[in-house]
């Protein structure tokens, strides 16, 4: 079996799956890039994106996904410290200066800092609750607005753990967040790039298509 088509069975099962870890060598260069940065949310930080070329990580979303967007010089990154955490989400609904929402058709993450366990501000996917956007997005003739409200989760979340250096990829249509974070001292670090596509770009059959693939 390649790769790519174990990944694609992981993602049919959970909406979410493990890619190959960054090496070692492009994480310590990562960490003395943002050292400075402070703890915050959703900052957009430029000269991130190697961590995606040069280890083929954009290369294999592109023929997952199938034909995406180039990689941006500046990407997502989230430093979390104690008391930090989120609630369950689809990305897409902001900027508030556009009408409809653009969810992505996938995320791709990049561990940073080691994440052994839920308390470390891991990021988490309601893998069970694909059945609920699907439903929420079904009857939905038009997208819906960027005020309006999101689906409810369900089920039990999973969360992706792993040494600095993991990396995952999660379909456009499953929940997610950010566990909160209970250690005292340090920073959990990622680094997040959101993927759509350069054709097809439909973005209420991804939301109707159940998080289990790319068919649509």
């Amino acid at each position: 079996m390649r790769a790519d088509d174990a990944v694609l069975d992981q993602i049919r099962e959970l909406g979410f799956a493990y890619l190959l870890p960054v090496r070692p060598e492009l994480i310590e260069r990562a960490q003395r890039d943002i050292q400075n940065v402070k703890a915050g949310d959703h900052d957009q930080h430029p000269g991130l994106s190697y961590l995606f070329s040069e280890t083929g990580i954009h290369d294999q979303a592109n023929r997952l996904v199938g034909r995406i967007n180039h990689l941006p010089e500046q990407l997502q990154l989230t430093r979390r410290q104690n008391g930090d955490g989120g609630h369950a989400h689809l990305d897409g609904y902001w900027p508030e200066n556009e009408e409809r929402i653009n969810t992505p058709d996938a995320v791709l993450g990049v561990y940073l800092s080691d994440v052994p366990a839920p308390r470390y501000g891991a990021f988490k996917v309601w893998s069970d609750g694909r059945s609920a956007v699907q439903t929420w997005a079904k009857p939905l003739i038009n997208l819906p607005k960027k005020n309006e409200s999101q689906p409810e989760k369900q089920g039990e979340p999973l969360h992706v753990l792993g040494a600095a250096g993991t990396a995952f990829i999660i379909h456009g249509a499953v929940q997610h967040c950010n566990e909160l974070r209970t250690i005292e001292p340090g920073l959990r670090d990622a680094v997040f790039l959101r993927v759509y596509r350069q054709e097809r770009r439909d973005v209420l059959a991804m939301l109707k298509s159940g998080g289990n693939s790319w068919d649509y």
